[in-house]
């Protein structure tokens, strides 16, 4: 049954819902997510592959569909938390941010795999909520466009990367020798 969309809610009462469906916060807004389709699945393993097995015997870790808390306040207890996300793929290299089910505080990249009913929010209100939140880099990867696109925290600021695609390479500037062949993230 679908939570009604009028109520302010925060991570403690996320926590107790009783639900098969996937839901996001949104600045204390309950978002349903709809479930990723085989395309979507199949690119966000391909890129969960690469990473996980370039940061092999490094410090940062890899994540798929962690949830991530993101404070208004520094202090701000996970509880009282209204906005959490559940990013395709996160990495986080501060091992204090992550708990047994969650990320608190900004990860250090986030992967995003669009699809037409969360494109929208992913462009604009996730984009603008990582970047106040200090997200070092946040990857748009676009499944049906087969484009991969890369903001980078510059000065508080996410600044875009040209538009990669099939054929290319697109390389971060967070996770120093780690980069994605554009064609086999779409096979």
């Amino acid at each position: 049954m679908p939570l009604p969309l009028e109520t302010h809610y925060t991570y403690k009462d996320y926590l107790s819902w009783v639900t098969e469906e996937r839901y996001e916060l949104f600045d204390g807004v309950a978002v349903l997510q709809a479930r990723p389709s085989l395309l979507h699945q199949t690119v966000s393993g391909n890129i969960f592959f690469a990473l996980r097995s370039f940061l092999d015997g490094k410090p940062c870790r890899a994540f798929q569909e962690i949830e991530v808390l993101l404070p208004s306040t520094a202090n701000q207890k996970a509880d009282d938390v209204n906005t959490v996300y559940i990013p395709d793929i996160t990495v986080v290299c501060d091992a204090d941010k992550l708990h047994p089910q969650y990320c608190l505080g900004a990860p250090d990249v986030v992967f995003e795999i669009l699809s037409p009913s969360t494109a929208r929010a992913d462009r604009i209100v996730k984009l603008n909520a990582y970047q106040r939140a200090g997200v070092r880099e946040y990857w748009l990867v676009s499944p049906l466009e087969e484009t991969v696109q890369i903001f980078t925290l510059e000065a508080g600021t996410f600044h875009a990367s040209d538009i990669f695609t099939p054929g290319m390479t697109a390389t971060s500037c967070a996770l120093p020798g780690f980069s994605l062949d554009v064609s086999k993230t779409f096979r």
